[in-house]
């Protein structure tokens, strides 16, 4: 339900006027020039003298909560409206509901810092008119983009509230909760089933069920970092599994120098419960998430190199091995000819390789009763030892 309340029309000594929206929760757009600021809060009291009385008071455009209630004149709001809307809105989920992670930490974290080194610029695209279509040509442009989602673990059933799709030059927040389906008719379905785009994701599993179940997009040519970590860690501990995947910001730390700030905004995200959840569905999208939307794609690029490399990295050293024994004596080249498919010496090192990782990881890394690897609990390293002599 929304209702809007005109202020320059009401009667203030209307007592059922006064009553009937104590309680509610009301955005207010105030005028504040050269732009507007909206604020979300609960109406604590509407004084005669056209003054209205909110606690719990939000700004919309970062998030961060006002202490103890604030007073609203009539002639600050824009156009002389205010906008009351009940729990049946969906874009005006009630924002104090939200745990400490929007209003302390994540904002915390990322807000103010478009002017430091770390900022991640992005482009917010809710609408058609304008950006819209000059986003999805660029994209369609690019062999590889990042690509995330917003809001999938909202409730029981989910939505698909946002999509993130980062380029080598920018990252574009598609709103879906306002575009909804045409978005993907325009352009975005052609985008994520396309065979020549390589969409790069960490967890492909849940976007890639939400975007078949709500909008018929079969995602395709997917590169999965967390499968990618996943294999990475195999082959490093000789064959061994970790007893858990890794998340985005476990990824990162383990691979890429990202800054700080990046990761313990990833971290915070992980750590969002469902209800928390819902500050994916409020609109105006507080500054500080949308910020954080644009860090969980941005790195997902320079990951996939990094993994890649990891991946080839047996590869690599046979190629060295291969290099390094490829100088023969003259009487020897004939030898060479003759058995040249028979399987090199070089390469049965190959068989030495996992035997040794095995023994590492095992030394490293607690072992579970499934055999699997505690990776992220690994054991404590003794220390060097001093000799008696140096003492």
């Amino acid at each position: 339900m929304c209702v809007y309340i005109y202020t320059t029309n009401i009667h203030m000594e209307d007592n059922y006027f006064l009553n009937l929206f104590k309680g509610k929760l009301v955005k207010l757009t105030i005028r504040k020039l050269p732009l507007s600021t909206s604020y979300f809060g609960v109406v604590h009291r509407i004084n005669a003298n056209k003054t209205l009385v909110l606690a719990d008071v939000v700004n919309g455009s970062n998030g961060c909560p006002i202490p103890g209630t604030k007073v609203f004149f009539a002639n600050e709001i824009l156009n002389g409206t205010a906008t009351v809307c009940g729990t049946g809105c969906f874009y005006l989920l009630n924002p104090f509901h939200q745990s400490n992670w929007l209003t302390k930490q994540a904002v915390a974290t990322m807000e103010g810092d478009e002017d430091k080194e770390d900022h991640v610029p992005f482009v917010v695209i809710d609408n058609f008119q304008e950006k819209f279509g000059a986003a999805v040509i660029h994209i369609k442009q690019q062999c590889v983009i990042g690509v995330g989602a917003g809001g999938l673990k909202m409730s029981e059933h989910g939505r698909l509230c946002w999509l993130q799709i980062a380029t080598k030059k920018r990252v574009y927040l598609f709103d879906i909760l306002l575009l909804g389906s045409m978005a993907f008719r325009n352009g975005i379905s052609s985008i994520l089933e396309s065979k020549e785009i390589l969409k790069v994701l960490h967890d492909c599993r849940e976007i890639a069920g939400f975007l078949m179940g709500q909008f018929g997009v079969k995602l395709n040519n997917v590169f999965d970092t967390q499968v990618a970590d996943l294999m990475c860690f195999h082959s490093a501990t000789g064959g061994f599994f970790p007893d858990t995947v890794s998340s985005l910001e476990q990824a990162l730390s383990s691979h890429l120098q990202v800054p700080s700030s990046h990761l313990l905004a990833l971290q915070t995200q992980s750590q969002l419960t469902q209800e928390d959840a819902a500050v994916w569905r409020l609109r105006p999208c507080p500054l500080a998430v949308l910020r954080l939307m644009a860090v969980s794609v941005v790195h997902l690029q320079a990951l996939r190199l990094v993994l890649m490399d990891n991946l080839m990295m047996d590869y690599m050293k046979m190629m060295e091995s291969y290099l390094n024994n490829s100088s023969y004596n003259p009487g020897e080249l004939q030898h060479i000819n003759l058995g040249a498919f028979a399987l090199p010496p070089e390469l049965r090192e190959l068989e030495r390789i996992p035997q040794e990782r095995r023994e590492q990881a095992i030394n490293r890394y607690p072992v579970n009763e499934q055999g699997l690897l505690a990776r992220f609990s690994p054991k404590a390293q003794p220390g060097p030892q001093t000799s008696p002599a140096a003492q």
